[in-house]
């Protein structure tokens, strides 16, 4: 970087924000480096950048950036230049004068200089030179020249200072005093500037530093010969004693009132007005009041009466005569003074004063004619400032007498019907409803709107002997107005929730919830209100209903539940927080759908739920709610109480029992065994009900999901048979097929191994097998090559041992049930099982368990009772997600205390060991499972709590008799 690179830079012509500021922050850099000190600068070419930088192309397109260089060369030449006075007074304006041109320039961009950098040099060198030398060297139009540019580098310094360097702004203050007799053209500025910082200082509430600054600006004015100084001295005066007594320094503010008191001027009695008020000399401050009554001066008289009346309050003897008086001494203010004073007391804490404030207002609103344009806004202003403070603080009474104030003024039709309904409402707060259904009338008839109809509703509402008809009527005129709009529903539900009117209340919201359906499912528009909160008010108003029969408010539930899912179909999850409302509405429904179904056993309450189950996983897809995949087991309920009136149910009602179980299949929902065959055996024997049993594949396509057993083969056999007595002649040849079938079953083999791995691979896709109660020694090698399995059921075999391959054959494993085989020990590496949720190894020959099952960090579910193990390892800890443990009949005696750590431990059974040491955390679990599971136990816990209820019951019939005894002695 040198000279020539910085000059070639002022002149270039195209230069982004960037590339400016980039090379701002180069020069920066190059100013700090140590070796600038060597390089070859000289004073001559300092000053041509000085220059130059004042006339460049750059200060045309980029005048901060030039005006950062102009800096730059300022402190360049106080490197280089000698110690002489001549060169550094040019140094010294050079500073100043940069120093304020930058006093306009972005934040942004001072990144080699500030002003208030600047300004500081330029002190420095003053301060270095001093100004007895200054004076001695310069003379005539350079001295003045030379003071004008320090007189600018202080006043620039004393503007960009921050407020809180109070000490700083003095020292300049001072310095400049100096240079005053050099510059009295500058005195009546300088007091400008000093009580233009006090008034900063005042507009933060910084008290101390402003009377200071006020201090030495009173000092400065007293010391100045020609200086015009008398209104800047009483407005000095003003403001000190304002300070001084917001201060509280009375004996300081005092002074300055008597100083400032002579002569006597109206704006000195208000200060003195102030002061004695503040150090509650009331006595002086009504003298001084009187006094500017006397004056010509409204204005000073006003604002004094008025400081009085806040300081003593307006509950004084002595407050509301002074108004009096402040009236008769100016008669054309009278109105405004009235405005005033009612404005005043129509705030007050005390009754009788906000209702002299209303007679106020009340006298001036005769007088409306005489009210200028600025008079009658106040006026309004105040009547309605007052009717809101009446409102929000229910004096009824009160907004009573305001709006009927309000009414004289009132001009137009609706200004009237406005207040007519707050005197309606006011009468009704009083308990006055038959003024306040006059008022309410009287509104309607002169403006029959929208607000009108309302006022005429909550009268209506909150007199009890009011027909539901008459109600009725009125939401019928509100749906006629041109305005309407199904949001007004929503204030009129509101007010009759108010006054508990719950019918009327129920009859809004099934009008407002019926419009609201209606506009939605016509146009898909969602309103901007949660309709599924609406619905479920109507729900449980409709269920807290006094009077009306169960069947009738179950219909009617179930007709709002209708409605309700019909309108979310038409949602779009987008807008589901606004339009809808939270998922507990949902939740809420599902509940009580739900119990209603297990109540009556209907079965088309189960189907709603399934419904709503349904709609919440559509609606709230990224939320856990509580009814996620209920849908299921709502459809499975619905289709057990169907089946259970199997014989009684019609062709139509069977084949839409049908319908369920194949929509409930389709697709097919990761149900139980169990499960499955109970909804094939339905679907079979509706289908043999309905006479719907044609063609040859019938019977595999409806039996392939049941258990393929004899036993169930035989029931079927005999419903077939049974059923076959009501089928025409047609049908014989596929009832005997399913007899033919039934016998071939009946006399057949139990399933073996293969017939067990075909179904594994047809129904679960190979991830499901059962192998148990087969009698197997030795597991088949073609289950081996099954790694898709997730569930292998090996119970009551009689296994001795697992193969080698065992754990690494079987990858994805969730459920195993080794129990009641003969095993000896389990396969060492059995915890390469990661996926392992559940572990049945009961009834078996295990001495220990093998280390590596603590990492099977998934592990739920560990059954290991009636076994022979002796200990658990303290490894066991490990298995964070374990919720059940049995060890129950081992030969155990002691439990590590690291399995407390088992936090998310539910059950835990360890009967049947010689335990003297149990971990707390799960001696208590075993002890509830005891309790749970015991007859014992709980015989033993109620005999306990009867014995300690028998106790108390008896302590507190002796202590009544101690009582009576003492009362009566």
């Amino acid at each position: 970087m040198d000279l020539n690179r910085i000059r070639s830079f002022l002149n270039e012509a195209e230069l982004s924000e960037e590339s400016c500021k980039e090379q701002l922050e180069d020069l920066k850099n190059w100013m700090a480096n140590p070796q600038l000190a060597t390089d070859p600068l000289n004073v001559v070419n300092v000053i041509d950048l000085y220059n130059t930088s004042r006339k460049c192309v750059l200060h045309e397109t980029h005048k901060d950036v030039a005006l950062q260089i102009r800096a730059l060369a300022c402190f360049l030449l106080k490197r280089l230049i000698s110690p002489g006075i001549s060169e550094s007074l040019d140094l010294l304006r050079c500073f100043s004068r940069t120093g304020h041109v930058l006093r306009g320039t972005c934040i942004d961009t001072q990144v080699i200089a500030t002003p208030q950098k600047c300004f500081e040099e330029a002190i420095e060198i003053y301060k270095t030179v001093g100004l007895h030398h200054i004076s001695k060297s310069k003379s005539g139009v350079d001295l003045q020249a030379i003071c004008e540019d320090i007189w600018d580098a202080f006043e620039g310094h004393l503007c960009c200072l921050p407020l809180s360097s109070i000490d700083e702004m003095v020292e300049d203050i001072q310095e400049l005093r100096m240079i005053i007799p050099y510059l009295p053209q500058n005195a009546q500025n300088f007091v400008k500037l000093i009580i233009k910082l006090a008034e900063s200082h005042r507009k933060v509430d910084s008290r101390d530093c402003e009377a200071t600054l006020l201090g030495t600006a009173l000092e400065l004015i007293e010391t100045l010969d020609n200086f015009k100084k008398k209104s800047y001295k009483r407005t000095v005066l003003s403001r000190l004693v304002d300070v001084y007594v917001e201060m509280e320094w009375f004996d300081k503010a005092e002074t300055c009132w008597r100083i400032l008191m002579n002569p006597e001027t109206p704006q000195g009695l208000v200060s003195g007005v102030n002061l004695y008020s503040k150090m509650k000399v009331y006595p002086k401050a009504v003298v001084l009041i009187e006094k500017l009554q006397e004056l010509d001066n409204y204005d000073a008289a006003s604002e004094a009466t008025r400081m009085y009346s806040h300081a003593v309050g307006f509950e004084d003897a002595t407050t509301i005569p002074l108004w009096e008086t402040l009236k008769l001494n100016f008669p054309p203010h009278s109105i405004e003074i009235e405005l005033d004073l009612a404005g005043e007391l129509a705030f007050s804490k005390t009754k009788r004063l906000r209702q002299d404030s209303c007679v106020l207002i009340a006298n001036v609103a005769r007088r409306v004619a005489q009210l200028s344009p600025e008079q009658m806004s106040r006026l309004k202003k105040i009547i309605h400032d007052s009717s809101c403070n009446a409102s929000n603080y229910d004096h009824h009474e009160e907004l009573f007498c305001w709006t009927e104030v309000a009414l004289l003024i009132s001009n137009s039709t609706s200004e009237r019907a406005t207040c007519r309904r707050m005197m309606s409402s006011a009468k009704l707060k009083l308990g006055e409803n038959d003024i306040a259904l006059q008022f309410a009338l009287d509104a309607l008839k002169e403006e029959p709107s929208k607000k009108s109809l309302f006022a005429y509703f909550r009268v209506l509402v909150a007199d009890g002997s009011s027909t539901p008809e008459s109600l009725e009527s009125i939401i019928v005129q509100l749906i006629g107005c041109d305005d309407f709009d199904v949001y007004d529903l929503v204030a009129f539900g509101k007010e009759a929730h108010q006054y508990n009117n719950q019918a009327m209340v129920l009859q809004v919201c099934e009008t407002l919830g019926r419009l609201l359906s209606e506009r939605i499912l016509a146009t898909s528009e969602m309103p901007q209100l949660p309709i599924g909160v609406l619905f479920q008010n109507m729900a449980q108003l409709n269920n807290s209903q006094v009077g009306v029969a169960e069947e009738v408010s179950i219909e009617k539930f179930m007709n709002i539940l209708s409605d309700m899912l019909e309108v979310t179909e038409k949602m779009d999850p987008i807008h589901v927080d606004t339009s809808f409302g939270p998922p507990e509405v949902m939740e809420w429904f599902y509940g009580v759908c739900h119990n209603i179904g297990v109540n009556t056993q209907n079965w088309k309450c189960f189907t709603e739920a399934a419904k709503i189950a349904v709609q919440t996983k559509r609606l709230f897809p990224s939320r856990a709610t509580k009814i996620h995949d209920r849908e299921g087991k709502c459809m499975l309920a619905a289709i057990c109480l169907r089946m259970k009136a199997l014989d009684t149910l019609s062709s139509n009602e069977l084949k839409e029992v049908a319908s369920i179980i194949e929509v409930h299949d389709n697709p097919p929902h990761q149900e139980q065994p169990d499960v499955q065959d109970y909804l094939a055996t339905s679907l079979f024997m509706i289908k043999i009900k309905l006479n719907d049993f044609w063609g040859k594949h019938f019977i595999e396509d409806y039996t392939k999901k049941m258990d393929r057993e004899s036993m169930k083969f035989r029931k079927l056999g005999d419903y077939v048979f049974v059923a076959s007595k009501t089928t025409n002649t047609e049908q014989k040849q596929t009832i005997q097929h399913m007899l033919d079938l039934r016998e071939e079953k009946e006399f057949s083999p139990e399933d073996g191994v293969p017939k067990r791995i075909e179904k594994c691979e047809n129904l679960t896709a190979g991830q499901e097998l059962n192998l148990a109660d087969l009698h197997l020694s030795v597991l088949p090698s073609q289950i081996m090559r099954m790694s898709t399995l997730r569930t292998l059921n090996l119970r009551n075999n009689c296994l001795i041992s697992l193969p080698v391959d065992f754990v690494e054959s079987f990858p994805l494993l969730e459920t195993l049930n080794l129990a009641q085989n003969q095993l000896t020990h389990l396969p060492p590496d059995i915890g390469g099982l990661q996926k392992l949720k559940k572990c049945f190894i009961q009834d078996n020959h295990l001495k220990s368990l093998p280390m590596s099952l603590m990492s099977c960090n998934k592990l739920e579910e560990l059954f290991a009772q009636h076994n022979t193990i002796c200990e658990i390892p303290e490894e066991f800890a490990l298995l964070s997600s374990l919720q059940s443990l049995s060890v129950a009949d081992n030969e155990l005696k002691t439990l590590p205390k690291a399995l407390n750590s088992l936090v998310k431990l539910k059950l835990v059974d360890l009967s049947g060991n010689a335990l003297t040491e149990v971990p707390e955390h799960l001696r208590r679990l075993h002890d509830r499972h005891a309790v749970l599971h015991s007859r014992q136990k709980r015989r033993e816990l109620i005999t306990r709590a009867l014995k300690i209820k028998s106790a108390v019951k008896q302590s507190l019939k002796n202590h009544a008799r101690e009582v009576s005894l003492a009362l009566s002695k």
